[in-house]
């Protein structure tokens, strides 16, 4: 089974994207915060990281880039989920390495495709 990482603060996006992603196959692990998102991620390998670019303390962009030059983690497709339709949140999400970008509230339907273009894709990185 496939195993998905998901940083979101939002309670209610936390239930509704793992049940999206639970009814796609995968396993999910959630957290809150950053801090609590890289201890799981020393500990455990993940297939996919979904991402949400308002967390406190640490911006889901400050995570991904931090992220990204991290050696061991570089293959790890990441996709931010955000309620920003914005050009500039696109492009910054590109150009940090962002394997794809969803905008809430998440189709399930957008979803899928998306997992499955960015597990096709092994480098990892933003597919248009």
């Amino acid at each position: 089974m496939k195993k998905a990482l998901v940083i979101e603060d939002n309670i209610s996006d936390q239930i509704m994207t793992q049940y999206m992603l639970e009814s796609l196959g995968f396993n999910c692990v959630i957290c809150s915060e950053v801090d609590e998102a890289l201890s799981f991620i020393l500990k455990q390998k993940f297939d996919i990281i979904f991402l949400d670019l308002n967390l406190p303390k640490v911006t889901g962009f400050q995570f991904l880039l931090g992220f990204r030059y991290a050696p061991l983690n570089y293959q790890v497709p990441v996709v931010i989920v955000s309620s920003k339709n914005d050009s500039e949140s696109l492009s910054v999400s590109k150009s940090i390495g962002a394997c794809n970008y969803i905008t809430k509230p998440i189709n399930k339907n957008h979803l899928e495709t998306v997992v499955q273009s960015c597990l096709i894709n092994d480098r990892g990185i933003y597919n248009e």
